[in-house]
């Protein structure tokens, strides 16, 4: 089984302990934490500029989506991490 959702993501600004550089790959894998927990996930990013301290509708894939099911649904608030949080966000669809 598949799942993947649409998440509304804002990447934290420096000021704020986010990254200082925006993110420019196709895919950007990261641990996602939701309800004190860690999944592994990939952002889908085609390719385009994700600058840092805005907000964009992203595409989230599931590395484990056994494990991530119970725990993913709208409306539900997550937090990415890369050695620190980064980002935050709020799930807007989820497709199974």
């Amino acid at each position: 089984m598949n799942i993947s959702a649409k998440i509304r993501i804002r990447f934290l600004s420096e000021a704020e302990g986010g990254r200082k550089s925006p993110i420019t790959a196709k895919r950007f894998t990261c641990p996602m934490l939701v309800d004190n927990e860690y999944f592994d996930c990939s952002l889908i990013l085609d390719g385009i500029s994700f600058d840092i301290g805005q907000e964009y509708d992203v595409n989230v894939v599931f590395l484990s989506p056994d494990q991530i099911k119970k725990h993913i649904f709208p409306g539900k608030e997550v937090v990415f991490w890369d050695l620190r949080e980064i980002a935050n966000g709020t799930v807007l669809d989820v497709y199974i």
